[in-house]
Protein backbone atom coordinates (compact mmCIF):
# COMPACT_ATOMS: atom_id res chain seq x y z
CA UNK A 1 0.00 0.00 0.00
CA UNK A 2 1.37 3.43 -0.72
CA UNK A 3 1.12 6.61 1.89
CA UNK A 4 -0.58 9.34 0.23
CA UNK A 5 -0.78 12.96 1.14
CA UNK A 6 -3.86 14.70 1.13
CA UNK A 7 -3.94 18.47 2.22
CA UNK A 8 -7.60 18.10 3.15
CA UNK A 9 -6.66 15.34 5.64
CA UNK A 10 -6.05 16.18 8.80
CA UNK A 11 -4.27 13.31 9.46
CA UNK A 12 -2.15 13.16 6.32
CA UNK A 13 1.18 10.94 5.81
CA UNK A 14 3.47 13.79 5.63
CA UNK A 15 5.52 14.18 8.44
CA UNK A 16 6.14 17.26 11.07
CA UNK A 17 9.77 16.66 10.56
CA UNK A 18 9.95 17.73 6.98
CA UNK A 19 8.37 20.88 8.38
CA UNK A 20 11.02 21.69 11.20
CA UNK A 21 13.48 23.77 9.51
CA UNK A 22 16.40 26.24 10.67
CA UNK A 23 14.44 29.32 8.94
CA UNK A 24 11.56 28.80 10.69
CA UNK A 25 10.09 30.96 13.30
CA UNK A 26 9.68 30.41 16.66
CA UNK A 27 6.42 30.99 16.48
CA UNK A 28 5.90 28.18 13.64
CA UNK A 29 7.51 26.22 16.59
CA UNK A 30 4.65 27.15 18.93
CA UNK A 31 2.00 26.72 16.53
CA UNK A 32 2.59 23.38 15.20
CA UNK A 33 2.85 19.71 17.21
CA UNK A 34 5.77 18.42 17.24
CA UNK A 35 6.71 14.45 18.74
CA UNK A 36 9.60 14.39 21.22
CA UNK A 37 11.47 12.03 18.95
CA UNK A 38 10.78 14.29 15.71
CA UNK A 39 12.73 17.30 17.99
CA UNK A 40 15.50 15.00 18.92
CA UNK A 41 16.37 14.54 15.48
CA UNK A 42 16.23 18.36 14.37
CA UNK A 43 17.64 19.55 17.67
CA UNK A 44 20.94 16.76 16.48
CA UNK A 45 20.79 18.22 13.21
CA UNK A 46 21.14 21.76 14.92
CA UNK A 47 24.36 20.46 16.37
CA UNK A 48 23.46 20.52 19.84
CA UNK A 49 23.88 17.54 22.19
CA UNK A 50 20.09 16.16 23.14
CA UNK A 51 21.00 13.63 26.20
CA UNK A 52 18.07 13.21 28.22
CA UNK A 53 16.09 16.35 27.51
CA UNK A 54 12.23 16.61 27.62
CA UNK A 55 10.10 17.51 24.81
CA UNK A 56 9.31 20.87 26.81
CA UNK A 57 13.17 21.41 27.14
CA UNK A 58 13.66 20.67 23.66
CA UNK A 59 11.05 22.94 22.70
CA UNK A 60 12.82 25.62 24.29
CA UNK A 61 16.47 24.84 23.14
CA UNK A 62 15.26 25.12 19.55
CA UNK A 63 13.18 28.18 20.33
CA UNK A 64 16.07 30.14 21.68
CA UNK A 65 17.97 28.62 18.38
CA UNK A 66 15.76 30.10 16.30
CA UNK A 67 15.42 33.44 18.52
CA UNK A 68 18.42 34.15 18.47
CA UNK A 69 20.75 32.12 15.74
CA UNK A 70 22.97 31.28 17.87
CA UNK A 71 23.44 27.76 19.10
CA UNK A 72 22.42 27.58 22.58
CA UNK A 73 25.41 26.42 25.56
CA UNK A 74 24.49 23.30 27.06
CA UNK A 75 22.29 23.39 30.33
Amino acid sequence: MIATTNASDPKSTASASARLHPTMSAADIDAGYYYAAELKVFTRELGLTVGNFRKIELEGLIREFLTTGVLPKRR
